[in-house]
């Protein structure tokens, strides 16, 4: 019996799987780390209200820093398409924003849809961290 044989005899027994080099490569899985959920913040002011009726639980959103905010210098815009829903409250935005401007990846997607008359319970998030 050859010495690689009988490793993997031995680990075979234990449980243990060995994987050569170029498989374990090939087959990398990107993996996401959920940062947080939130409402929307500023959600009234924006392209939400017109936009609901087409949005769906799962639909993927886009984040985009705006650093210029003067009203919030971590400002993070949440998109659906071309349309503006709002901003990650300030409360909650400082870790992502840092992220983002490291140029970490970062994704959101939407969690839940209220018919809420408080602005605020109207569009639930996920954010999350994307690892490669």
């Amino acid at each position: 019996m050859k010495r690689r044989s009988f490793i993997q005899s031995l680990l075979g027994i234990t449980g243990i799987t060995v994987v050569p080099g170029s498989v374990a490569r090939a087959k990398s899985v990107s993996r996401k780390c959920l940062l947080q959920t939130c409402e929307l913040a500023g959600y009234q002011y924006y392209d939400g209200e017109r936009v609901f009726p087409q949005l769906r639980q799962g639909d993927v959103l886009t984040l985009k820093r705006a650093p210029l905010n003067q009203y919030d210098k971590r400002a993070v815009e949440v998109y659906w398409g071309d349309s503006m829903l709002g901003h990650i409250p300030r409360v909650g935005n400082m870790a992502i924003s840092q992220m983002m401007d490291r140029g970490e990846q970062i994704s959101a997607k939407i969690t839940a849809l209220s018919q809420s008359d408080s602005s605020w319970q109207r569009i639930q998030i996920a954010i999350y961290l994307n690892q490669d």
